[in-house]
This record gives structure tokens, sequence and C-alpha cells, in this order.
């Protein structure tokens, strides 16, 4: 029973290792250890979302981190003062976003639209959090990248963190 139980945990990670490498590559996961990679791995939804398409709403709760596999998405905020629409961010291949709400435990603080066609690798949100554990664990740079674009749209939570 203990050889067939290694032998199936043994497949499962040769399946899992192209999508581990792929997560361990971003930012983001950087400093996250071989069993979070495969947890995070093992729950991606590859998602294809047409041109001209919402993937998230400003003000909306929380759900999901998305890591972009393809295509290109405008960002846009009205900002924590409700002012006019404006374009913050373009992103592209092995850009995320989503991570703020669900670490800071906030509504979306932006509108992400597709402007290509996008392949998206949707990682349900408990999975993120329980994976990454506490946001002041993240490397420097996802923490800066995060205040950065917090700074954008809601500087005065930036400013309370």
């Amino acid at each position: 029973a203990l050889l067939a139980l290694a032998a199936r945990t043994d497949s499962t990670r040769r399946e899992l290792a192209p999508m581990v490498e792929r997560l361990r590559r971003l930012a983001i996961f950087a400093d996250a250890s071989e069993a979070a990679l495969e947890r995070l791995a093992r729950s991606v939804e590859p998602t294809t979302v047409p041109a001209g398409q919402v993937v998230i709403s400003e003000g909306d709760p929380p759900d999901d981190l998305y890591v972009v596999d393809s295509g290109e998405l405008l960002v846009r905020s009205r900002g924590e003062a409700g002012e006019v629409e404006r374009e913050v961010n373009l992103m592209s291949v092995d850009d995320w976003f989503g991570e703020i709400g669900l670490l800071r435990c906030i509504p979306r603080t932006a509108t992400v639209e597709t402007v290509t066609h996008c392949e998206l690798l949707r990682i349900p949100g408990d999975v993120f959090t329980a994976a990454l554990g506490e946001p002041d664990l993240l490397p420097d740079p996802v923490r800066r990248k995060m205040a950065v674009r917090l700074a954008r749209t809601h500087p005065t939570t930036v400013e309370s963190n």
C-alpha cells in the first residue's frame, strides 16, 4: 500500500512540475515552499477571456488571484475618492492581479479588463492566502509593488498599513 501511495505521489508531482516551475518564476511566489507551490499548482484553473471583458471590478469583494499567461489587460480605477475613472496600468505576461484585496481583506481597488484575448491562470483566493501565509512574509519586491499599486488608487490605504 505504501509503495502504491509513493508511486501516486511521485506521479502527481511529475504532472504538477511544469506548473510549479511556471509559478516559481513569478516574484510573488519567490519565497514559497515547494509544498506551497504544489498546492497552488494543483488549484490553478486556466481561464480564457476574450478581448473587452472585465475580469474583476473595482469595489467587488476579493475572490481569486490571476496570473497573466498571455495577452494584455488594462487596469482602471476611480480611486478612494470615487473620482473619474482613469487608466493606471497595462499588464501582460507574468503580471498578476487580485492579491491586494486578498492579502489586505479589502474590496477590489481597480477594474481589470482584457485588451486582447487572454489566457489567465486563476488561483482560488483561499488557496492563495493559505499557501502564502502572512502578507508581511511576502518578498520585499512584491510588498513594494503592492504599495505602488495602492498609492496610485488608494493612497490612504498605503499610509494606514
